[in-house]
């Protein structure tokens, strides 16, 4: 598949794999997300951090399991409090001890579904 290829292709691939995410077809970005996680370059934070509200199941999940490959680097963009609900799922997801400080915020947050994601 073509998003493996630019996978393998790492730093001139981040580019066209992030143009990729807003194609119509989930499992062009469902791919293309997989591919922009096993690259690790934080140019994709930011739209990772989009695509865990994508329309699409998969391509929500895969986005958050590539974000978790970048560990802390994503922890201060998964802190803005437009995606604290994704973002607490995120962070779960991701391991570290640093992050139980942000979940303890996010348990206590003003939204359900961000305490209800933080407890998860």
């Amino acid at each position: 598949m073509a998003s493996e290829a630019l996978e393998k292709l790492k730093e001139p691939a981040v580019l066209p794999l992030i143009t990729a995410l807003d194609n119509g077809d989930d499992n062009v970005r469902s791919k293309s997300v997989w591919a922009l996680g096993e690259i690790e370059d934080e140019r994709a934070i930011l739209p990772l951090i989009e695509h865990l509200g994508d329309k699409n199941q998969t391509v929500r999940w895969k986005s958050s399991l590539a974000l978790g490959k970048f560990g802390k680097k994503a922890l201060n963009p998964l802190k803005d409090a437009t995606i604290r609900e994704k973002a607490a799922e995120t962070l779960g997801e991701i391991g570290d001890p640093l992050v139980l400080d942000y979940l303890k915020i996010a348990v206590n947050d003003e939204n359900i579904y961000v305490r209800k994601s933080a407890e998860e």
